[in-house]
């Protein structure tokens, strides 16, 4: 599995993460939509380019991009665990590759993506505002792009491998209770959204065996809350940098339940 389908699919978009987090462009970017950004998330200009790493590569690379602008000094521990919920989403690939391709319709994988945007808005207007860092100050030495290349990929192969870990063994324990909770004779849907809550994949592929607009809304959920397996990941994570958001599992489920709703609407919809 990590060899074929996990380590392929990840570690390129690790490193496409550094080379973001390290490039002029995403300053640039980072000037131009700070006002929306921050009214919206209410996070500083310093935290956009992790929000975007969080977008395009998916988990856990947004996270890791908020722990090193927090190292760096640009944001405060107050925003970095902010940013934290905020930055942690599903990258286009997942949703459109696994989910779309998992469903046999890619259409509902673009929705729940681009819904997990709108969740995470609303998310952002229920958590606790913090003052935002005063000094706002952003580290501006340049390096050479060869430098930055190399230092990408020397420093995306511990992380893939220790989320290999975490992948195998929330996966075995998913599957697990899943074959256990079947033998009890619970229901496949109870079942579905149970291997959900532990591993995101495990969740999907099972959901995806459902009927009407289970297998939609119980995927949208999962990538929502992004299941145990990623929760745990980007806690080993933040123990490194010593910041980790207070009552993040919550907020989390509730960006899932949040995200499922969206999606049952739009369902409706179109």
């Amino acid at each position: 599995m990590c060899i074929y389908s996990l380590i392929p699919s990840l570690f390129p978009f690790l490193v496409l993460g550094n080379l973001i987090a390290s490039s002029d462009l995403s300053s640039f970017a980072s000037k131009i939509f700070s006002g929306v950004f921050r009214g919206v998330f209410h996070l500083s200009e310093n935290l956009f380019t992790a929000y975007i790493i969080g977008l395009v590569c998916g988990y856990p690379a947004g996270c890791i991009a908020v722990c090193r602008e927090y190292k760096r000094g640009g944001i405060s521990q107050n925003e970095a665990e902010r940013a934290i919920i905020l930055c942690t989403n599903a990258s286009p690939a997942f949703c459109l590759g696994v989910i779309g391709a998992s469903l046999g319709d890619i259409k509902t994988g673009v929705n729940i993506y681009l819904l997990q945007i709108l969740s995470g808005a609303v998310t952002a207007q229920i958590l606790p505002k913090c003052k935002l860092f005063a000094k706002n100050k952003k580290c501006t030495d340049k390096i050479p792009f060869t430098t930055a290349f190399c230092n990408a990929i020397t420093g995306s192969v511990q992380p893939t491998f220790n989320i290999c870990a975490f992948v195998i063994f929330f996966s075995v324990t998913a599957q697990f209770i899943g074959n256990y909770l079947s033998n009890l004779g619970f229901s496949r849907y109870a079942i579905s959204v149970v291997m959900s809550l532990a591993e995101l994949s495990c969740g999907v592929n099972s959901a995806c065996l459902l009927s009407a607009f289970f297998p939609a809304c119980i995927s949208a959920f999962a990538v929502g809350f992004s299941g145990l397996c990623v929760i745990m990941q980007l806690k080993a994570i933040c123990t490194e940098y010593k910041v980790f958001p207070r009552f993040f599992t919550l907020y989390k489920l509730l960006s899932g339940i949040i995200l499922a709703l969206f999606t049952f609407f739009v369902s409706l919809i179109i």
